[in-house]
Formats: C-alpha cells, structure tokens, sequence
C-alpha cells in the first residue's frame, strides 16, 4: 500500500508543503457554468496556476488568487503579464487563504 504523500508525488507535483492539485478541464467548466449569468467579483482560494481566475476573468470578473507557493504565484503573474491583462481584472496575492478577509468578496470559489 503506498502513502498519501506518494499519491500526491505522483498526481501532483509538490512545490512547498502544500501540495498543487491542477483542477481539471471538467471542475473549472463546471465552475463557469455556476457562474454564468452573474457578475461581479471572484476570489480564488489556492489559486495555483491561475487557471480559473483566468477563465473567469474571460467572463467579465474581475478576479483574485490567492496563492501560498512563490513559484505558481510568479506563474500566474507572468501569465497574466505575458496575456496583456490589467491589474484592475485580475490581481494575484501570496497570501495564506485562511487569513484573507473576504468582506468584498461575493462569489467565492475553493477547487484545490
């Protein structure tokens, strides 16, 4: 029997002690499908790669990630630099999720 942490080594990859679990193509379509029809603000807990704060932003949200883990922070940073995307529609912060204050937050998403 193999450990939790091989089973993570294997199906993730493990850049700090938190381990980074991309959301699939189907659990971020099913998140834009909740969102559809709605505006407003998206935070993403674990924001990773950035991935749903990107396609959300696709939508007309303007978007936050908050990420723990430096390198996919720089990712994500990058990504959105290299896109042209303004600061105003998307902002990534290294930031531990559980203690951020979401009092302008409407639409909260956790995927990770």
């Amino acid at each position: 029997m193999t450990s939790g942490k091989a089973k993570l080594k294997r199906s993730g990859m493990i850049f700090s002690q938190v381990p980074f679990l991309p959301s699939t193509k189907e659990q971020t379509l099913n998140v834009i499908k909740l969102l559809e029809g709605r505006k407003g603000y998206l935070a993403d807990l674990g924001s990773g790669d950035g991935r749903l704060v990107f396609a959300a932003s696709s939508m007309g949200f303007r978007c936050t990630g908050f990420e723990i883990n430096s390198i996919l922070l720089a990712y994500s940073r990058s990504k959105a630099w290299w896109r042209g995307v303004p600061h105003t529609d998307i902002h990534f912060v290294k930031q531990d999720f559980w203690k951020v204050s979401f009092i302008r937050i409407c639409i909260s998403s956790i995927l990770h």
